[in-house]
This record gives C-alpha cells, sequence and structure tokens, in this order.
C-alpha cells in the first residue's frame, strides 16, 4: 500500500508540473513610436516705423500705420515730413511643421524713447496676415491669434498701428524694443 501510495503521489506531482509549464507562457506583439517636432521660427525682415512726422508746438496727435502698404494716417496736431526715414510695416516670416496650427503672441503696446527724454506709446496693433484680405485686431486682454503653417510649413504677416503723440513730446529720434512669440497649438 505504502507503494502505491508512492506512484500515485508521483504520477500526480509530474501531471502537475506538466501543465504548470504549458500554462505560463504567454507572447504578445507590442508597438513602438516617436514623434519628432520641428522647432518654429520667428524672423523679422524688416522693422515697424512710423518715418518723421512733424509735430504742431503744444497740440497732439497720433500716426495710424496701415498694415497693407505702410500709408500713414495723421490726426490731431501731426503731419507728414518729407525730412528723414520713410514708414515701414514690421514684416515676419514664420516657419515650422507643415500644415499646424500656432498661436502668436504679441504686447498690447510698445513703447519708444529717445534718450534722456519723453516716451511716446504704440497701440491698436493690428497684423495683416499673407494674402488676408482683412487686419486681425490686437487687443488687451486678447493679445493671442491663432494660425495656420501652409502646406510648406511657412507663414508670414505684416504689423502695423498707432503712434500716440504727447502734446508737449519732444524732438528726437525714439526707439523701442518688444516681444512676439510663436508656439504649436
Amino acid at each position: 500500500m505504502k507503494n502505491l501510495l508512492t506512484l500515485i503521489m508521483v504520477t500526480v506531482t509530474i501531471g502537475f508540473t506538466g501543465n504548470s509549464k504549458a500554462q505560463t507562457l504567454s507572447t504578445v506583439n507590442a508597438s513602438a513610436g516617436a514623434t519628432i517636432i520641428v522647432p518654429m521660427t520667428l524672423t523679422e525682415q524688416n522693422s515697424l516705423n512710423f518715418g518723421s512726422t512733424n509735430k504742431k508746438i503744444g497740440v497732439a496727435g497720433s500716426v495710424v500705420l496701415s498694415t497693407t502698404d505702410a500709408s500713414r494716417d495723421f490726426n490731431g496736431g501731426v503731419s507728414g515730413s518729407s525730412v528723414g526715414g520713410a514708414a515701414s510695416n514690421a514684416v515676419f516670416n514664420v516657419t515650422g511643421a507643415h500644415d499646424s496650427s500656432y498661436a502668436i503672441t504679441l504686447p498690447t503696446s510698445i513703447i519708444v524713447r529717445e534718450p534722456g527724454s519723453m516716451s511716446m506709446t504704440i497701440n491698436e496693433l493690428k497684423i495683416r496676415f499673407s494674402g488676408a484680405a482683412q487686419d486681425v485686431a490686437i487687443n488687451e486682454g486678447s493679445n493671442s491669434v491663432s494660425k495656420m503653417l501652409n502646406a510648406s510649413g511657412n507663414d508670414s504677416f505684416r504689423l502695423g498701428g498707432k503712434l500716440n503723440i504727447g502734446s508737449e513730446q519732444l524732438a528726437g529720434i525714439y526707439s523701442g524694443t518688444y516681444s512676439i512669440t510663436v508656439d504649436y497649438n
């Protein structure tokens, strides 16, 4: 009986060992991938310049620079001048991954200064994208604009705005800097 019991135990153990190995093996085909993002670039092709302006003493005014052709509208005590530099729109080129949505963030105003003198504010900024029929206004609280890069991964735009000249503004050459950011949406 003891031998029979030992024979049964050995048979049962061998049976479980064989089944145990068959049930532990499993294979799956897994997937892998990667995404490469082309960095965006923003290049200034032309600077924002309101040109030379004549100003009446003691009278404030403004100069509005069109986005389409750098033409100017004068208001108040200012007028155009043939002396000095010509007006020009800021022109920017954008590159990145083709057919991608991106956002442009601009300031709502720009400060220009004459060394040791007063400052002036440029506001009411507007963008005209290449091929567009209308401007996009950059407003306080909403200074980001979304756009699409074309099939080649390019876009461009022109910038215009309004230069505010104070009644006691001194003569001089005023300049300043501002930041524009582009990034994928």
